[in-house]
């Protein structure tokens, strides 16, 4: 029938844009939130993601499955947003 199937290649993922530690700006359930990042993984569903997991600061709700860019369903770090907040403190 056909040839030897071709080996899938695995492209390196990308170095993280925050660490754990760091303050964000993300979306939860359609509401913005700052939250500290806690733990930082691939996704297991999708190899080239990071999936964080955030504790809200206000009220120290921890939420996994953080996504970035609309990546996840309920939880998701807006990257624009989150840059913004980063570099103002830095200053």
């Amino acid at each position: 029938m056909g040839g030897p199937r071709k080996p899938i290649e695995v492209k390196e993922m990308k170095k993280p844009k925050w660490k754990v530690g760091d303050i964000i700006p993300f979306t939860f359930l359609g509401g913005n939130r700052i939250g500290k990042i806690l733990v930082l993984k691939k996704n297991p569903q999708n190899i080239n993601r990071w999936i964080y997991t955030i504790q809200d600061v206000h009220d120290g709700t921890k939420i996994p499955y953080v996504g970035i860019d609309g990546s996840e369903k309920f939880a998701d770090i807006d990257t624009e947003r989150a840059d913004s907040y980063t570099n103002l403190n830095k200053i």
